[in-house]
Order: structure tokens, then sequence, then C-alpha cells
């Protein structure tokens, strides 16, 4: 049920005073295109930032990389550089951190004054994928985002979704690294 999400629980039942804008999940989607042309494709992070985007968010909180991991063949999908300094058109969209990069400057193109904070799902803090996650807490750090970093499984059934509990623990979790960071009742 919608109500037992971790974004829901956050807002609705935590945060004194915050409204949802608008949620872009698309199911299995990615920050990194693969070139696969396929729904999913068609419908990475930086694409629904463009096509849809939001309403007028005060906060953004991104929570992407866990579908990158099992994206290509063998392990993941590539790295690649973060082009930091390239125009927006020149960043690679096939690379994960090019898109990820490209994704958070379009926001803040978007919207001046958001504030984004950067989710590192307890799939990707694993031996296997640490370098997925060690690029998203780089690119917070460069642009001086906070990040909610998850360590451990959140007991789903799946392996990667979280149980009600686990959903629970992750606004939770958020909720304090919103409230540390001053963010509860930030307005632009």
């Amino acid at each position: 049920e919608v109500e037992q999400t971790y974004w829901h629980r956050l807002i609705y039942d935590l945060m004194p005073d915050a409204v949802l804008d608008r949620n872009l999940a698309f199911s299995a989607t990615r920050l990194a295109k693969i070139g696969t042309e396929d729904n999913y494709d068609k419908n990475d992070f930086v694409t629904r930032i463009d096509l849809v985007g939001f309403d007028d968010p005060d906060i953004v909180l991104i929570h992407g990389g866990t579908n990158d991991r099992r994206a290509s063949t063998p392990t993941h999908v590539i790295l690649g550089d973060y082009g930091y300094d390239k125009p927006l058109e020149e960043l690679d969209r096939y690379r994960f951190r090019s898109s990820y990069v490209c994704l958070v400057r379009k926001i803040m193109e978007k919207y001046p004054g958001v504030k984004i904070v950067c989710i590192i799902g307890d799939t990707l803090n694993t031996e296997k994928y640490q370098d997925l996650a060690d690029s998203i807490k780089a690119i917070a750090d460069h642009y001086g985002f906070p990040t909610v970093s998850f360590t451990y499984a959140l007991e789903s059934a799946d392996g990667v979704h979280p149980s009600l509990y686990g959903a629970e623990y992750m606004a939770d979790r958020i909720f304090e690294v919103l409230e540390a960071e001053g963010l509860l009742y930030y307005k632009r």
C-alpha cells in the first residue's frame, strides 16, 4: 500500500508541514541509460525530470542507483567520469556518474534554491557495488548535499524492496537527516 512506503510515512507521518509535490518513481528504472530503448531506458531519471518534473519542490529526495547495479554485464553500468564542469548536453547519459551529475544539475537549474538529499540504498553498500555508493557520496559531497546511507538489508522478501519495517526504518533515518540539516521547515 502507498501508505506503507518510506516516503509516504516521511511526508505524512513525520514531517510537520510537508506535502508531496510529485513522486517521479518509475519501477525498475536507472540513472544511466544502457541503450536498450525499452520502456525502462526511455524513463531514466534525467528523462523524467525533463518530461514531467515537479511543480514547486522545496526538497527533492533522490533514491537511485539500485537498478543501475544490474543494468549491464558483467556486473553493472559503467561508472565513467563525473563531468562536473562539462556543459549539460555533453554529459554522457550512458555512464552512471555523469548521469547522476546531469540529474542534480538539471534539478538545481529548474528549481533554484531547492534542497537535494541523496539516498544510498543498502544493496549498493556492499563489496560488489560499493563503487556506486561511493560515487553517489562523492557527488553529494561535491554539491554539499546531505546523504542518507543504508548499510544493511531492510528485511524484504525480494532482497531489494524494503519490508514494512524496513520502510519505517528508512523514513525515520531520512527524517533524522532532514532534522539535523534544518530542513523540516525549509521553504525556498
